[in-house]
């Protein structure tokens, strides 16, 4: 379907006040970039390499679609349904993605540089190498996801769920901006590391297991769940 085509499918859905159900079509490489698709229907669509830079996706339905390579930097997805969907290698630089459902979805190596996620829901989410330099994770519930070689650089994940993800361990993530809580739960995590490991001298845990520290860890909001951390006395 070419762009004029696409554009007078969706022109007469709002004439006629229909939503506009593009489920399941071959949209592959199609330009729709900057157009309304507000509420739109594109559960299952193949949208592969699609151009919807700066279009208008509030409220949309994509689940299950397959985005892969797809361009939707700028873009409008407040509120949107992406449960599942395949963003592998997608353009969502500068997108709105606030509130959206990434439950499970496949954003791997997709780039959502200074994204807005705030109080998005990113369970179980594939996120492995995407790239979210100074995105806002703010709220967001990240529980599960995979951020294996992400690049978390100056992104803001105050208030954000982080429990039972894998955060990156490299300079990628040494400048994330964490809050007190999840500073907690990470400490909470070296030291029962420390604590429970024979590999780790006793002069090591001394310096670390100490009361002030101990106590500061017991903070985590899993501490009833997970067992007490002791100050270590030799």
């Amino acid at each position: 379907m070419t762009r004029v085509e696409m554009l007078e499918t969706i022109k007469e859905a709002g004439e006629q006040g229909r939503p506009i159900d593009l489920r399941g079509m071959d949209l592959r490489r199609c330009d729709l970039g900057g157009v309304n698709l507000e509420g739109a229907d594109l559960r299952g669509a193949d949208l592969r390499g699609i151009n919807l830079c700066h279009a208008n996706l509030k409220n949309a339905d994509l689940r299950r679609a397959d985005l892969y390579g797809a361009d939707l930097s700028g873009a409008d997805l407040r509120g949107a349904n992406l449960n599942a969907v395949n963003l592998e290698d997608a353009a969502l630089h500068d997108a709105n993605l606030e509130r959206v459902d990434l439950t499970i979805a496949n954003l791997e190596r997709a780039n959502l540089k200074r994204a807005n996620l705030t109080g998005a829901v990113l369970k179980g989410a594939i996120l492995k190498h995407a790239i979210l330099k100074r995105a806002n994770l703010r709220k967001a519930n990240v529980t599960g996801a995979d951020l294996h070689g992400a690049d978390l650089r100056n992104a803001n994940l105050k208030d954000a769920n982080i429990d039972f993800s894998c955060l990156p361990l490299w300079c990628g993530s040494t400048t994330a901006q964490l809050d007190e809580s999840q500073l907690k739960q990470l400490l909470y995590h070296v030291l029962v590391v420390a604590s429970n490991s024979t590999h780790i001298s006793d002069k090591t845990k001394h310096l670390l297991l100490t009361k002030k520290l101990v106590d500061y860890a017991h903070g985590f909001h899993r501490i009833g769940e997970v067992p007490d951390l002791k100050e270590f006395k030799e």
